[in-house]
Formats: C-alpha cells, sequence, structure tokens
C-alpha cells in the first residue's frame, strides 16, 4: 500500500511540472510572436502609428502618412512670404454711398486707407483710393466691392518674398551674435586702440542691424496687409460686360452707341443752355462789329458816289467849254490836277478869244 501511495505522488508530481512547463513554453511562445510582429511593423513602416491610444493596422497605416504629409504641406504654405496686390477699376452710379460703404468696410475689416482722392463734378466724378486690408480679409473685402460696383478691371499679383525673408532673418542673426562679442570684447579692452577699433565695428553692425530691422517690418507690413489699388467712376449707365455671341455683340454695340447718341445731345442741349450768357455777349460784340463795319462800308460807298458826281460835272464842263481831249487828259492825271488843268484851259481860252 505505501509502495503504491508513492508511485502516485511522483505521477502527480510529474504531471504538475509537465502542466507547469506547458504553460511556460505557450507564454514564451506567445511573447516572441509579439516581439516579430512588431519587428516587421517596425521594418515596414518605421515605427507603429498610434493616434488617440488606437493601433492602426497595416491597411491604415498610409492613410495617417497622407495626413501627416498634407499637415506638413499646409505649415510650408503658412509660412511662405507671399506680398498680395489687387488692382481694380469699378462704375457706380451712387458715388458718395459707395466711397463711404468703402471707408466703413475698410475700417469694420482692420485695414486702413492709404490714400484717397476724387475729382470732377455732378455725375461725372472719378476717385482712386489704395485700401490696406489683412490679407484674412481680403476675400471679404473683394466680395463687398463686386456686389456693390460694377466691376471692368481686375488684376490679382502675388509675390513670394520667402527667400529674401529668411536671408534678412539669418543676416539679422548673424549680425545679432557679432553684436554680442563686440560688446564681450570692448569689456575687457585695455588699449585705447583696441576700444576704438571695437566700437566702430559695433557701430557699422548696429547700422545694418537697424536697416535689415526696417526691411523685415516693411516686409512684415506688406505681408501681412494686402494694397487694393482702386479706381472709382462714377457713371449713369453701366458698361455691359462682354457678350460671348456675335448677335449680343452687335446688339451690346449698337444699344451703347445709341446711348452714347443720346447723351451726347442732352448734354449739348445742357452745354448751350448753361452757355446763354456768354453766347448773348458773344452776339453782342459781333453786332457792334457789324455795324461799325457796315458804316465804313456805306461811307466809302457815298464817297465813291461824290467822286462819281464830281467826274461827271468836270466831264460837262470840258464838254461846255470845248477842251477836247483835255478832260481825258485831266482825268488820267487825278482828281486834284483835273480843277487846275479846267482853270487853265478856260483861261487859255478866253485869252484865245482875245487874240485877233
Amino acid at each position: 500500500m505505501k509502495n503504491k501511495n508513492i508511485c502516485k505522488r511522483v505521477m502527480c508530481a510529474g504531471a504538475a511540472a509537465a502542466l507547469m512547463l506547458a504553460l511556460a513554453g505557450c507564454g514564451g511562445s506567445a511573447g516572441g510572436a509579439s516581439t516579430t510582429g512588431a519587428a516587421y511593423d517596425t521594418a515596414a513602416y518605421e515605427g507603429i502609428a498610434v493616434s488617440n491610444n488606437t493601433v492602426f493596422t497595416e491597411s491604415e497605416a498610409p492613410m495617417a502618412e497622407e495626413l501627416t504629409t498634407e499637415t506638413a504641406a499646409q505649415q510650408a504654405v503658412s509660412s511662405r512670404k507671399l506680398i498680395k496686390t489687387v488692382n481694380m477699376s469699378v462704375e457706380t452710379a451712387e458715388y458718395d454711398a459707395l466711397v463711404a460703404q468703402l471707408y466703413q468696410t475698410v475700417e469694420a475689416l482692420g485695414g486702413y486707407t492709404e490714400y484717397f482722392s476724387t475729382s470732377g463734378a455732378d455725375t461725372n466724378r472719378s476717385g482712386s483710393m489704395t485700401a490696406r486690408i489683412p490679407k484674412q480679409n481680403l476675400n471679404a473685402f473683394l466680395e463687398m466691392v463686386e456686389g456693390n460696383a460694377n466691376i471692368t478691371y481686375r488684376q490679382e499679383n502675388v509675390e513670394d518674398v520667402t527667400l529674401s525673408y529668411v536671408d534678412l532673418e539669418s543676416h539679422k542673426r548673424m549680425l545679432q551674435k557679432e553684436q554680442e562679442r563686440l560688446l564681450q570684447l570692448l569689456e575687457q579692452a585695455e588699449t585705447i586702440e583696441d576700444i576704438i577699433l571695437l566700437e566702430s565695428r559695433l557701430t557699422e553692425v548696429q547700422y545694418q542691424l537697424e536697416s535689415m530691422e526696417s526691411q523685415l517690418r516693411t516686409y512684415d507690413n506688406l505681408i501681412d496687409y494686402s494694397t487694393v489699388y482702386l479706381n472709382i467712376k462714377e457713371v449713369v449707365r453701366y458698361t455691359p460686360q462682354e457678350q460671348v455671341g456675335v448677335w449680343d455683340r452687335i446688339g451690346t454695340g449698337f444699344r451703347a452707341n445709341l446711348y452714347a447718341v443720346g447723351d451726347g445731345l442732352v448734354d449739348f442741349a445742357i452745354g448751350l443752355i448753361i452757355h446763354i450768357p456768354n453766347i448773348v455777349v458773344f452776339l453782342i460784340v459781333i453786332g457792334i462789329f457789324a455795324l461799325i463795319i457796315r458804316a465804313i462800308i456805306r461811307r466809302r460807298k457815298r464817297a465813291e458816289e461824290k467822286r462819281k458826281q464830281e467826274r461827271a460835272l468836270l466831264q460837262q464842263v470840258y464838254m461846255q467849254t470845248g477842251a477836247g481831249t483835255q478832260p481825258g487828259m485831266a482825268l488820267m492825271q487825278g482828281e486834284d490836277a483835273a480843277p487846275e488843268n479846267v482853270l487853265q484851259t478856260g483861261e487859255r481860252d478866253k485869252t484865245d478869244e482875245g487874240k485877233p
């Protein structure tokens, strides 16, 4: 009986030992599989992608890589230094209202008006505005302009100054380090020559730093605030947009020319009425000159008639005195010589009559 009990105990101990070894083997194999899988994933995707404590499978890892690439691209775009400029020409039938709305919108969007001028009168005014708008609000400003005026011209220009900006920043950092080093050396300098030399170089470095800081501030202002050049024209009728079809273009051009003719006639009538006082004064002056010229012409006609009468009278005298061809000679010699010749001829005739 004792031998049987001993055998049973040995068998139970052996079974327990075999069970423990089996459990240990399972645990070791599970751990080895996990390590191998992790190594495989690392070799394939350079690390397991984890987000919000969630482990992505092999099919989900490329999606995480795409998100990372997109984020990097957005960061690259946001870090670029871009200067945006917009040139626009607009028409409006309500000039004062549009100008007031432009000022209000610029102020509401956090910008400012850099320049404004206006010219003209009545319904033919024109203006020029230069507005600086924060770059994030530029589209809102342009939408407001398009919704309240007729756009006849628009041009947008984007200038990338990233390289210049980065170069300036790099040079600035180098100068700042040099400035710090010069200050340290200046504290340690013992001779006057060294002090003068260091101070001279320090002055040059400070001047270059101020110049670069000024350029960087100018760049920052141009980058942060987009520039909008706006030309405003007051009109009674908007310029039609360009038509695609041939007949549409013909109809639009005909209506535009017809309107221009009517507008020209109206302007002519208005100008004529406005300049009536000038026209009256001009007519009065012309009338006075005409009367003077007419009086001069009448006077000359009377003098000419008088001369003709005198010539006719002289001719009759010559005929009566029988002077022969003397009247013709007197007429050829002129009016002043005629009377004298007549008297001389008359005296000769009387003398000849007294002779035997």
